[in-house]
């Protein structure tokens, strides 16, 4: 019998879970930390990118954090994230742009700011990325060969470990109210266009 959609995020929640990113996230938060909901994407090559594809923060609290699992090579698909550290962020937010604008969203840093120190990870499958969402700037690249998959994870401070949070069950049903135990976690977000 093939395992259930459920079956495998649980594992790969499981494994991206261990005791040394869970250091790391508690650290980082200075607290305890649980999963607020699992979102699951496919991105196709398309040469017009949509809002995600380009240079934007989350909307959210400011702690809000995410752990980006790599679901294949970008060697392999060409899609990635590209980053902005803490720095240059302020220094794009003191420029006036305005990431909330969908509409005004630019696909080159550089017309902002022409410095920019650009951080392009080259994540291979199982790789996760760890960042800040809401503070630093980061920009998706549509995949050039075939379509990415990833799970994004996005975790906030708890009062309970991880282990213990009510969290740990309810996450899986949000966004969309799926059921994982009966449909494919991951289906295309995005149209799927010839490359």
């Amino acid at each position: 019998m093939p395992e259930t959609s459920f079956g495998l995020v649980n594992r790969i929640i499981a494994s991206v879970m261990n005791e040394h990113t869970t250091e790391i996230i508690r650290d980082y938060f200075e607290a305890h930390f649980s999963i607020s909901c699992a979102i699951f994407s496919e991105a196709f090559p398309d040469a017009d990118p949509i809002t995600s594809f380009r240079w934007h923060k989350d909307y959210g609290p400011s702690c809000q954090t995410h752990i980006m699992v790599y679901l294949d090579d970008a060697a392999e698909t060409g899609g990635r994230t590209e980053f902005v550290n803490y720095d240059d962020s302020k220094r794009i937010d003191s420029t006036g742009y305005d990431p909330t604008n969908l509409e005004s969203r630019i696909k080159n840093i550089e017309r902002i700011l022409k410095d920019a120190d650009v951080i392009s990870p080259q994540p291979a499958a199982g790789d996760i990325l760890i960042f800040n969402a809401t503070e630093i700037y980061h920009c998706g690249i549509h995949p050039s060969h075939k379509s990415r998959k990833v799970m994004i994870l996005i975790i906030q401070p708890d009062f309970l470990p991880w282990a213990q949070s009510p969290n740990r069950v309810l996450f899986l049903n949000y966004p969309l109210n799926r059921d994982l135990s009966r449909e494919n976690a991951f289906h295309p977000y995005y149209k799927e266009v010839d490359a």
